[in-house]
């Protein structure tokens, strides 16, 4: 019988705080589902939404929904709100108050694209 091999423990090295466990990929959450329908609802029928986000209201025309390393991703048009308008990457669980709305889909005169991201896509506009 080989005998037992311990690891040695390593001691703590002065200043440095211990990280809390960081979650891997996680499935969404009730709210997320129903946040990712209205989305596709949007993508599907070339509706604007309109949303919170960072605190800011914000006018949407969502162009591509996805993924980056498993965490859902909307790129879209922000046409309104309080932040500039510009294409933008918005992280789907940070969304809150979203609702589509009858106003005219907005596209931009220069979309950089979506690549930086998302880097698997499950629906485009």
């Amino acid at each position: 019988m080989a005998p037992s091999r311990r690891r040695p423990s390593l001691a703590p090295l002065p200043g440095l705080k211990r990280l809390p466990n960081l979650p891997g990929p996680q499935s969404p959450s009730r709210s997320d589902l129903s946040i990712l329908r209205i989305i596709q609802d949007s993508l599907a029928k070339h509706l604007p939404l309109s949303v919170m986000y960072g605190g800011k209201s914000r006018q949407l025309s969502p162009l591509v929904l996805g993924t980056l390393r498993g965490e859902h991703r909307l790129w879209a048009y922000q046409f309104g709100g309080d932040s500039t308008h510009i294409c933008k990457c918005f992280v789907v669980a940070k969304l809150s108050a979203v609702e589509l709305y009858s106003g005219e889909w907005t596209m931009p005169e220069d979309d950089p694209g979506s690549e930086s991201c998302i880097d698997t896509v499950l629906k485009r506009a």
